[in-house]
């Protein structure tokens, strides 16, 4: 749940009331809402004079660690400067600062926990032929992490583990983060797109195209007699 935390402006520009609505928790590949709404009666605030930084750095798509993925509220007319960030990762974590007008609203702790999908909403072409194998890779970036929630999908939306329960190996055991899947002896029946979601905000899919048997061609010789 997000919690808007109510400011005041004055000579001492924006300021956070509540220090116990400051601190927010999500995981990783969730958004967060971090506030800096200011009321409407007290003087005029510039929105190119409005920033946000995490620990000294600028927060902002020019930034290339938050490059498309986030947005400040820049609405004048409302007094809300608050910055959503979506797809966030632990490097996320640390103390957020709202400056207006140049003056600083006290910080905002975000910490981001749990797993980061490698390739996150990436669709991978997977080509085999019948009777062959297929591993699909899903992992976590930081392999020791595990996520509450990991599920495997099928192209009609089956839970793959049970679908494909005398044909299918998992590596879990073996990594904490590791939730990649081995499918044996192939059919072209199995071709479809595979998905694989973390905390049902993260997930990578697989095209597979599988292919029949090609017969071995024979050359015959004819002796003409």
């Amino acid at each position: 749940m997000v919690v808007m935390c109510v400011c005041i402006c004055g000579s001492a520009g924006c300021a956070v009331l509540s220090d116990s609505e400051r601190t927010f928790s999500r995981s990783s590949g969730e958004s967060v809402l971090l506030p800096c709404p200011c009321p409407p009666d007290q003087h005029r605030i510039n929105p190119e004079r409005v920033t946000w930084t995490k620990d000294q750095t600028a927060v902002s798509n020019d930034t290339e660690s938050y490059r498309g993925r986030v947005w400040m509220f820049n609405q004048n007319h409302s007094r809300n400067f608050s910055l959503l960030i979506s797809d966030l990762t632990k490097e996320d974590s640390g103390l957020y600062t709202c400056r207006a007008d140049e003056k600083d609203v006290p910080y905002v702790q975000l910490e981001v926990t749990g797993c980061a999908l490698s390739e996150n909403k990436q669709t991978v072409p997977v080509s085999r032929s019948s009777g062959e194998s297929v591993l699909l890779s899903c992992t976590c970036t930081d392999q020791q992490d595990r996520p509450v929630g990991v599920q495997w999908r099928t192209p009609n939306q089956e839970d793959l583990l049970q679908r494909y329960i005398s044909r299918v190996q998992t590596f879990d055991q073996s990594s904490a983060g590791n939730f990649s899947v081995l499918i044996s002896d192939l059919t072209e029946e199995d071709g479809g797109t595979y998905s694989c979601w973390i905390n049902q905000n993260q997930y990578r899919n697989f095209s597979l195209t599988v292919k029949g048997k090609l017969l071995n061609s024979v050359s015959l010789t004819f002796i003409h007699s």
